[in-house]
């Protein structure tokens, strides 16, 4: 990634040689191959570097190594160099410079808190009670999903329902509940009693 003002273009920073250079530190190779490649003199290199000019003669005839890392940020900011080539994390114009790409197939995977509907909950829940008794779970699961949640991404998720609790150490935040929320919940607890009441089973005791 080149910087807008950066003086290397992408093909001179695409060099294998150069590369390689900038890689082993071998500044010296690199000063020599941008003055060779990109048509700066060693002034143009010194002044985009902060450095003088008679450090950079001195980098090139080998008289001199570039080992502080101060140095080489300035070289790898003042050049355009991306961070990677010089084994520095990334700069912060190459963050500036990168946009958003769009969402890979885990990123639109839908979060465990997705909101659900308890009216179509409530609905198919009840369908499925009254028609078969003996589903098993993970069939109540993925016919539960379609409706209530919408898309088969979220069956993992959603299966979390029907198992055990697990212990949560960390500090939780109090959550704001309001009346729909909890009108919602009163109406899903009826609901399950009601089944309890009709059918049997433990379906009360999983709204305790």
């Amino acid at each position: 990634m080149v910087t807008p003002a950066s003086p290397l273009g992408p093909d001179v920073l695409a060099r294998e040689d150069l590369r390689r250079a900038l890689e082993e530190h071998d500044f010296a190779a690199a000063f020599a191959l941008i003055k060779k490649w990109a048509g700066m003199s060693q002034n143009k290199i010194a002044s985009a570097c902060d450095l003088t000019p008679g450090k950079v003669s001195n980098i090139i005839s080998g008289r001199h190594n570039v080992t502080s890392i101060t140095v080489i940020r300035r070289i790898a900011d003042g050049l355009g160099i991306p961070g990677a080539l010089l084994g520095l994390s990334p700069r912060p114009w190459e963050k500036q410079d990168q946009h958003p790409s769009s969402p890979t197939a885990e990123e639109r995977q839908p979060s465990k808190d997705v909101p659900w509907r308890p009216d179509a909950t409530v609905g198919l829940a009840d369908h499925l009670t009254r028609s078969d008794l003996v589903m098993n779970r993970r069939a109540a699961t993925r016919a539960l999903s379609a409706v209530a949640v919408t898309g088969t991404a979220l069956l993992d998720a959603l299966e979390g329902w029907l198992q055990p609790a697990t212990a949560d150490s960390r500090p939780r935040r109090r959550g704001r509940l309001g009346e729909r929320d909890l009108d919602a919940l009163e109406t899903t607890a009826r609901a399950f009693r009601s089944w309890d009441h009709q059918y049997g089973g433990g379906l009360r005791r999983k709204t305790s």
